[in-house]
């Protein structure tokens, strides 16, 4: 059985812990959200893609999946008859 001092520290843990995924997926959709707004304005200043560009959205692209894998889709509620 758990004494209350060791159940304390770990939900301590536990809070360092989600405080530290929330943290890094922060900064994953920030990098993200950055190289949306380059691509964005490299687009909007030239007219022709180049494959450097072409390249760079497939590799965001593949970047914001492999976020959005690893977050769990919110629960849909059941509707209200």
């Amino acid at each position: 059985m758990l004494t209350s001092k060791e159940l304390e520290d770990g939900l301590r843990s536990i809070q360092n812990q989600v405080g530290k995924v929330a943290k890094e997926q922060s900064d994953r959709f920030d990098a993200l959200s950055k190289e949306i707004t380059d691509l964005q304005a490299v687009i909007a200043a030239g007219g022709n893609t180049t494959p450097e560009v072409e390249a760079a959205l497939k590799d965001v692209q593949t970047a914001l999946q492999a976020l959005d894998d690893t977050i769990p889709d919110a629960p849909t509620l059941p509707s209200s008859p």
